[in-house]
Formats: structure tokens, C-alpha cells, sequence
């Protein structure tokens, strides 16, 4: 998406719902939440975060 806002998240929505490979735009959304949401890329996150705060 170009940005996060309403109508960009809308046109893509329905982008997707129209798309003729929505199992596979539906398969390709779960694997990147799994891929970048998982614990251990949280940790990382508040890490990073905690030293950028920490080094101050």
C-alpha cells in the first residue's frame, strides 16, 4: 500500500476481495504475519527501542 490511510486501506481491500487469486493474496497475507509478528521479531522491536532510549 502507498499509505495507511482509510482510502488507500479501502481501494486495497477491495483490490484484493476482486483479485481471482484471492487464496493466494489471502496465503501470501498469512505468511507475512507469521513471518513478522512472531515473538521473537516483538523482542527485537522493544529492544532496539529500549537502547535507541537507553543511549540517550
Amino acid at each position: 500500500m502507498e499509505d495507511n490511510s482509510p482510502e488507500c486501506i479501502a481501494r486495497n481491500v477491495i483490490r484484493a476481495l476482486n483479485d481471482p487469486d484471492l487464496e493466494e493474496v489471502a496465503e501470501r497475507g498469512r505468511r507475512y504475519v507469521e513471518g513478522e509478528y512472531t515473538f521473537e521479531k516483538a523482542v527485537e522491536r522493544w529492544r532496539g527501542i529500549l537502547k535507541e532510549i537507553c543511549d540517550k
